[in-house]
Parts: C-alpha cells; sequence; structure tokens
C-alpha cells in the first residue's frame, strides 16, 4: 500500500481529521526545501512551542539535536508530528509508517531533527496520530538539558544504517550500521515499553 492511497484512506475514514492535516501540510509542506536562514527561523518557532518541555539546539557532529528544556518524566508526551510530504522511497529525513518499506512521510520541526540512539529516551505511540505522523513520548526519565533520542528502529523495518553512514550514537550496545527493526526487534521491544510503530507490533 503506498503512502497516498494510505492518505486517501485516511481522508476517507477520517475527514474532519484529514482537514486538520490538510490545514498543517499547506502552511509547513515547504519545510523540506527551505534554506539556512529559514530552517533556522522555523527552528525558533518549534522552540516557541516547545519552550519549558524541550528546544531544538545544536548537536555537534550531528547536526541539529532536541534536548529537554526541564526534567521530564517518563511516559510524558513531547509532540505531536505531522506528516508534511509522503514518498515511496526513504531519504536521510523521512520515517517509514506501513509495512511495505514503501510508505514514508517526512514531518515538520522538531520531530524531523530528532537523533538516533541505540539507547533511546524517547519512543512513537503505537498508532499514527491524526495529523498523518507520530506522537512522541518519553520511554525513561530525561534530565534538564539531557539529549531526547529516538530508536529509528521503532518505525524503520529494514536496515537504515547505510543510508545514515554510521551510527554516532556512542552507547554501549551499539548497533552499528544495523539500525532497524528486523534486525533488532527484540531490543526494541525490551526497551521501548510498546513505543514503536503500529504496523510493526505483530511482526
Amino acid at each position: 500500500m503506498t503512502s497516498t492511497l494510505i492518505l486517501r484512506r485516511f481522508q476517507h475514514n477520517k475527514p474532519a481529521a484529514f482537514r486538520n492535516l490538510y490545514l498543517r501540510y499547506s502552511s509547513s509542506s515547504a519545510i523540506c526545501s527551505l534554506a539556512d536562514g529559514d530552517i533556522e527561523h522555523e527552528i525558533q518557532k518549534a522552540n516557541e512551542r516547545g519552550k519549558g518541555l524541550w528546544q531544538i539546539a545544536q548537536a555537534g557532529e550531528k547536526g541539529w539535536g532536541i534536548y529537554a528544556d526541564a526534567d521530564i518524566p517518563a511516559f510524558t508526551k513531547l509532540y505531536s508530528a505531522t506528516a508534511v510530504t509522503t514518498s515511496e522511497t526513504r531519504d536521510a529525513h523521512s520515517v517509514q509508517i506501513a509495512f511495505d518499506g514503501k510508505c514514508h512521510v517526512q514531518m515538520d520541526y522538531p520531530a524531523r531533527l530528532i537523533n538516533h540512539s541505540c539507547d533511546a529516551n524517547v519512543g512513537i505511540l503505537n498508532r499514527m496520530n491524526v495529523f498523518g505522523a507520530f506522537d512522541y513520548y518519553t520511554i525513561a526519565d530525561v534530565a534538564h538539558g539531557e539529549e531526547l533520542v529516538w530508536d529509528y528502529g521503532g518505525a524503520e523495518f529494514d536496515d537504515v544504517g547505510m543510508t545514515m553512514g554510521r551510527c554516532l550514537c556512542g552507547v554501549k550496545g551499539c548497533q552499528g550500521k544495523t539500525i532497524g527493526f528486523k534486525a533488532n526487534s527484540e531490543v526494541i521491544r525490551e526497551k521501548s515499553h510498546g513505543y514503536y510503530a503500529e504496523y510493526l507490533q505483530d511482526w
């Protein structure tokens, strides 16, 4: 099932939610082609929304990252992401939303900037939200100033390590270049407390 077909079914089954998604998509789809100055402007706007909970900031070799702006308890909702584009192929900022591997979405800020870790403190609610993307939650207590990181294998079935080059998380037990649910399902199930994509739950 392609990403376009998924959104058409979403439109049919939840028309009010689809209208909301469309309005947010129309105002944010240009995110994917922003110039550097515009990216910083979008980050500034996102940080206004996240103030007191999270902030986007430089993350060294990883580029941008998301950091806790307070001490955040486990299982706290951080934000609801919005799908701004859909594609049948993966790129560096897309997230897989269905099992055939051809359904990917790019999300708005801050979701498109969350970095991967093989020892994540963030996961996604196990169903898509009304905006065609995911809701992000802490899955561990997070200290003020700590980076908020997500295991990309919580949504990506196949290995995405080669696309990313190498994992930069640096944690003990790092998966290296085998980042994906297929290769690491047992670890992801154990560590994520069920906060991973719905389409992977029964695999």
